[in-house]
């Protein structure tokens, strides 16, 4: 299975590309409207880039090639907020739980 890593920055490199403040950006995490990665023994945080995209601009709609989806905005949303819950209730960051589709045959 060919995996490309998700890319992750820094919080505060996060919120200057949003255009918001740290504080601003820390609320929409708790808000569980971004997805973070924590590494074990660490205090930093990191931001998944492709949902701060996501919400930078918001009217480019994702793609999911191989899936006939009538609502793809709707789909990335009930992934993001099942990979929020997994982890959450696995005491890992969000960042931590993956979702792929086997198209199989």
């Amino acid at each position: 299975m060919l995996h490309i890593p998700d890319q992750y920055i820094n919080l505060s490199d996060a919120a200057k590309f949003l255009g918001v403040s740290r504080p601003k950006l820390e609320k929409l995490i708790e808000n569980d409207l971004l997805v973070w990665e924590q590494p074990k023994n660490r205090r930093t945080r990191y931001v998944e880039m492709k949902g701060l995209a996501r919400l930078k601009h918001p009217e480019i709609e994702p793609v999911f090639e191989p899936l006939s989806v009538k609502d793809a905005r709707l789909l990335q949303k009930e992934i993001d907020a099942a990979r929020h819950k997994i982890a959450s209730a696995a005491n890992l960051p969000p960042g931590a739980v993956k979702i792929f589709f086997d198209m199989g045959k």
